[in-house]
């Protein structure tokens, strides 16, 4: 009866095991065919949308760390420590610094002999920001003179690249509110905040592990993985289990990150590998975890 119960456990652990297994791959190649659909989905609409905007800003991407960013573009009118400090996440997780900066060019003084009856305040591009208009009435009723000034509508578009970044700067007058303009941007500064991924590098955490052998049994277990291909991604880690009754050394083949595909839990390891016990008997590893 009691090998009966062991085998039934065992059985019970490796289906466990491998619907682990399954996803991880699931979430890995899910996560693979999502980018390739969303890349082809992006070239065809390139190819189908003609070009529309003549005042796209292109600059490079630079790599500065946040403190030097802060640093580089505040000045007495703009804090951008102001900007840091309102962010509902930690200054660490700040991934991108932009800054535009724009004049916009009026048509500059107009003279005249005489008043006129209506003119128009507006910048090179033909956007109105301000507006005169002299009504002249007969009779004795005095002639009436106003002055309008226009609330404008600003429209900063942003799309930043591994390495470029492209900004699309538009402004509408409440003259003509559905018609928008387009402001050459003079200066366009984006950095990235980002650490570079480090492929060798030491992370350790700790997981609750399954091991997989003809007793199963769980464990509470620390890991440490050196090698990182990829983001989300680790090879070859070592890890110590146990438990009141049982030790493990193992090593970790490969692990993954599926907290990257999970709103909350953003760092949730998932590992499989091998160890072997206290009696020298081997040991199949399935580990759930996070790194500190």
């Amino acid at each position: 009866m009691s090998e009966q119960i062991v085998i039934k456990n065992q059985s019970t652990f490796t289906l466990i095991g491998i619907a682990l297994i399954a996803s991880v791959a699931g979430f890995f190649f899910g996560s693979c065919s999502k980018e390739t659909d969303d890349q082809q989905t992006i070239e065809y609409l390139m190819e189908s949308v003609p070009e529309v905007h003549t005042e796209i800003k292109e600059v490079k991407v630079q790599d500065e760390t946040l403190v030097n960013a802060i640093k580089e573009l505040s000045d007495e009118n703009t804090q951008l420590l102001d900007l840091v400090r309102r962010l509902k996440d930690k200054p660490a997780e700040v991934r991108y610094v932009v800054q535009t900066e724009t004049i916009i060019e009026t048509v500059g003084t107009q003279k005249f002999d005489e008043l006129p009856d209506n003119y128009q305040h507006a910048t090179k591009e033909g956007l109105v920001l301000a507006e005169f208009d002299h009504i002249k009435n007969e009779g004795e009723q005095k002639d009436q003179f106003t002055f309008t000034t226009y609330d404008l509508t600003i429209k900063n578009s942003v799309v930043i690249g591994k390495d470029s970044a492209t900004s699309l700067l538009q402004v509408a007058s409440a003259k003509e509110p559905d018609k928008f303009y387009e402001i050459p941007i003079t200066d366009l500064t984006v950095i990235n905040t980002e650490e570079e991924h480090k492929k060798l590098e030491a992370n350790v955490g700790i997981s609750l592990t399954g091991g997989l052998s003809a007793k199963p049994e769980f464990m509470a277990s620390v890991f440490a993985s050196f090698i990182h291909p990829v983001k989300n991604l680790d090879v070859l880690g070592v890890r110590l289990s146990g438990n009141t009754t049982n030790f493990v050394f193992g090593v970790d083949a490969v692990g993954y990150n599926i907290g990257a595909h999970i709103p909350v839990f953003t760092d949730l390891w998932i590992h499989g590998g091998a160890g072997v016990d206290l009696f020298g008997k081997p040991v199949g590893l399935i580990s759930l975890g996070t790194k500190f």
